[in-house]
Protein backbone atom coordinates (compact mmCIF):
# COMPACT_ATOMS: atom_id res chain seq x y z
CA UNK A 1 0.00 0.00 0.00
CA UNK A 2 1.32 3.75 -0.67
CA UNK A 3 0.95 5.83 2.68
CA UNK A 4 0.56 9.58 2.39
CA UNK A 5 1.41 11.29 5.42
CA UNK A 6 1.31 14.96 6.39
CA UNK A 7 3.93 16.25 8.76
CA UNK A 8 3.02 19.67 10.50
CA UNK A 9 0.89 18.56 13.29
CA UNK A 10 0.65 15.20 12.24
CA UNK A 11 4.40 14.26 12.74
CA UNK A 12 5.84 17.09 14.11
CA UNK A 13 4.29 19.42 16.54
CA UNK A 14 3.90 22.71 15.02
CA UNK A 15 0.90 24.03 16.97
CA UNK A 16 3.08 24.03 20.40
CA UNK A 17 5.92 26.28 18.87
CA UNK A 18 3.20 28.38 16.75
CA UNK A 19 1.52 28.87 20.59
CA UNK A 20 5.15 29.90 22.55
CA UNK A 21 5.33 32.43 19.63
CA UNK A 22 1.65 34.37 20.27
CA UNK A 23 2.67 34.38 23.85
CA UNK A 24 5.82 35.55 23.08
CA UNK A 25 3.87 38.42 21.04
CA UNK A 26 1.58 38.91 23.99
CA UNK A 27 -1.35 36.90 22.12
CA UNK A 28 -3.88 35.46 24.72
CA UNK A 29 -4.35 31.87 23.78
CA UNK A 30 -7.25 30.26 24.22
CA UNK A 31 -7.63 26.98 26.06
CA UNK A 32 -8.55 24.27 23.32
CA UNK A 33 -12.48 23.76 24.73
CA UNK A 34 -12.94 27.76 24.05
CA UNK A 35 -11.86 27.07 20.13
CA UNK A 36 -13.53 26.97 17.69
CA UNK A 37 -14.22 23.88 15.29
CA UNK A 38 -11.45 25.35 12.66
CA UNK A 39 -7.89 26.43 13.14
CA UNK A 40 -8.31 29.82 11.37
CA UNK A 41 -5.70 31.76 12.85
CA UNK A 42 -7.59 35.03 12.43
CA UNK A 43 -10.43 34.08 14.32
CA UNK A 44 -9.43 32.01 16.57
CA UNK A 45 -6.29 34.17 18.14
CA UNK A 46 -7.87 37.94 16.57
CA UNK A 47 -4.07 37.97 14.75
CA UNK A 48 -3.79 38.91 10.93
CA UNK A 49 -2.33 37.40 8.22
CA UNK A 50 0.63 39.25 8.60
CA UNK A 51 1.33 38.59 12.00
CA UNK A 52 0.83 35.13 11.08
CA UNK A 53 3.40 35.33 8.34
CA UNK A 54 5.94 37.25 10.86
CA UNK A 55 5.49 34.11 13.16
CA UNK A 56 6.29 31.71 10.74
CA UNK A 57 9.11 33.65 9.69
CA UNK A 58 10.12 33.31 12.96
CA UNK A 59 9.67 29.36 13.37
CA UNK A 60 12.38 27.18 12.67
CA UNK A 61 10.53 24.46 11.46
CA UNK A 62 13.56 21.71 11.38
CA UNK A 63 13.92 22.22 15.04
CA UNK A 64 9.72 21.02 15.73
CA UNK A 65 9.34 18.37 17.88
CA UNK A 66 8.24 15.00 16.45
CA UNK A 67 5.31 13.68 18.30
CA UNK A 68 5.97 10.32 20.82
CA UNK A 69 5.59 7.17 18.88
CA UNK A 70 5.52 8.99 15.49
CA UNK A 71 9.09 8.15 14.30
CA UNK A 72 8.71 4.51 14.97
CA UNK A 73 5.25 3.83 13.27
CA UNK A 74 6.42 5.36 10.54
CA UNK A 75 9.85 3.08 10.22
CA UNK A 76 7.57 0.51 11.26
CA UNK A 77 5.23 0.60 8.12
CA UNK A 78 7.62 1.24 5.79
CA UNK A 79 8.82 -2.60 6.18
CA UNK A 80 5.80 -3.71 4.60
CA UNK A 81 4.46 -0.29 2.52
CA UNK A 82 5.45 2.86 0.46
CA UNK A 83 5.58 5.90 2.42
CA UNK A 84 5.89 9.11 1.23
CA UNK A 85 5.60 12.73 3.03
CA UNK A 86 3.07 15.00 1.66
CA UNK A 87 3.37 18.26 2.92
CA UNK A 88 1.98 22.19 2.75
CA UNK A 89 4.31 24.55 2.79
CA UNK A 90 4.32 28.72 3.69
CA UNK A 91 4.17 30.87 0.48
CA UNK A 92 6.21 34.08 1.13
CA UNK A 93 8.54 31.76 3.46
CA UNK A 94 11.84 31.08 1.79
CA UNK A 95 13.45 28.66 3.51
CA UNK A 96 10.16 26.68 4.69
CA UNK A 97 10.90 23.78 2.18
CA UNK A 98 14.70 23.50 3.16
CA UNK A 99 13.62 23.10 6.67
CA UNK A 100 11.16 20.91 6.46
CA UNK A 101 13.33 18.41 4.33
CA UNK A 102 16.28 19.07 7.09
CA UNK A 103 13.70 18.02 9.61
CA UNK A 104 12.51 14.86 7.79
CA UNK A 105 16.27 13.97 7.29
CA UNK A 106 17.03 14.25 10.54
CA UNK A 107 14.14 12.54 11.87
CA UNK A 108 14.26 9.86 8.77
CA UNK A 109 17.19 9.81 7.22
CA UNK A 110 16.79 7.78 4.17
CA UNK A 111 13.47 8.22 4.09
CA UNK A 112 13.63 11.89 4.06
CA UNK A 113 13.66 11.48 0.32
CA UNK A 114 10.18 10.55 -0.19
CA UNK A 115 8.92 13.68 -0.08
CA UNK A 116 6.55 15.33 -1.86
CA UNK A 117 6.10 19.91 -1.28
CA UNK A 118 2.31 21.19 -2.14
CA UNK A 119 -1.01 22.48 -1.49
CA UNK A 120 -2.47 19.93 -4.06
CA UNK A 121 -2.39 17.11 -1.42
CA UNK A 122 -5.96 15.51 -3.84
CA UNK A 123 -3.21 15.15 -6.85
CA UNK A 124 -0.95 12.52 -4.98
CA UNK A 125 -1.64 9.29 -5.47
CA UNK A 126 -1.92 7.30 -2.68
CA UNK A 127 -4.26 4.39 -0.51
CA UNK A 128 -3.86 5.89 2.82
CA UNK A 129 -3.72 9.53 3.66
CA UNK A 130 -2.94 10.74 7.60
CA UNK A 131 -3.44 14.62 7.83
CA UNK A 132 -4.60 16.95 9.85
CA UNK A 133 -6.15 19.20 7.68
CA UNK A 134 -10.29 18.26 6.55
CA UNK A 135 -9.93 20.62 3.11
CA UNK A 136 -6.95 17.97 2.66
CA UNK A 137 -8.74 14.75 3.83
CA UNK A 138 -12.19 15.89 1.76
CA UNK A 139 -10.39 16.96 -1.24
CA UNK A 140 -8.07 13.89 -1.87
CA UNK A 141 -10.89 11.17 -0.68
CA UNK A 142 -12.99 13.10 -3.77
CA UNK A 143 -10.18 12.33 -6.29
CA UNK A 144 -9.21 8.81 -4.39
CA UNK A 145 -12.40 6.96 -4.02
CA UNK A 146 -10.89 3.85 -2.91
CA UNK A 147 -8.62 5.36 -0.17
CA UNK A 148 -8.74 5.32 3.49
CA UNK A 149 -7.95 8.77 5.44
CA UNK A 150 -6.93 8.98 9.02
CA UNK A 151 -7.35 12.34 11.02
CA UNK A 152 -5.39 12.66 14.16
CA UNK A 153 -8.15 14.94 16.45
CA UNK A 154 -7.23 18.52 16.76
CA UNK A 155 -9.34 21.37 18.35
CA UNK A 156 -9.26 22.57 14.40
CA UNK A 157 -11.25 19.27 13.02
CA UNK A 158 -13.13 18.18 15.63
CA UNK A 159 -16.37 19.19 13.59
CA UNK A 160 -16.62 16.51 10.68
CA UNK A 161 -20.02 17.55 8.82
CA UNK A 162 -21.80 14.55 7.79
CA UNK A 163 -22.33 15.16 4.01
CA UNK A 164 -20.72 14.32 1.17
CA UNK A 165 -22.09 10.37 1.23
CA UNK A 166 -20.07 7.50 1.83
CA UNK A 167 -16.83 9.94 2.37
CA UNK A 168 -17.43 10.06 6.04
CA UNK A 169 -17.45 6.43 6.23
CA UNK A 170 -13.44 6.45 4.96
CA UNK A 171 -12.50 8.76 7.68
CA UNK A 172 -10.76 7.41 11.10
CA UNK A 173 -10.11 9.61 13.57
CA UNK A 174 -7.60 8.61 16.25
CA UNK A 175 -4.72 9.55 17.91
CA UNK A 176 -2.98 6.52 18.76
CA UNK A 177 -0.12 5.55 16.16
CA UNK A 178 -0.83 1.81 17.05
CA UNK A 179 -4.52 1.79 15.80
CA UNK A 180 -3.19 3.58 12.91
CA UNK A 181 -0.53 1.00 11.95
CA UNK A 182 -3.28 -1.68 12.95
CA UNK A 183 -5.98 -0.67 10.86
CA UNK A 184 -3.86 0.02 8.05
CA UNK A 185 -2.98 -3.78 8.58
CA UNK A 186 -6.37 -4.60 8.04
CA UNK A 187 -6.71 -2.39 4.94
CA UNK A 188 -3.84 -4.21 3.22
CA UNK A 189 -5.29 -7.46 4.01
CA UNK A 190 -8.82 -6.68 2.82
CA UNK A 191 -6.55 -5.94 -0.70
CA UNK A 192 -7.34 -1.91 -0.10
Amino acid sequence: MRILVDVDDVLADMLIVFEQHLSAMRVEIKPPHERPGTFELESEYGITTAMKKAVFRCIDISTLPAFPDAIDFIYSVTRRHEVYFVTSYIEGIPLWKHHREKWLREHFQSLSTRVVHTKHKHLISGDVLIDDCLRNVFGWLQEHPTGTAFVPPKSWNRYIHREGGDIHKRIIRTNSWADIEQEIERLSHEGR
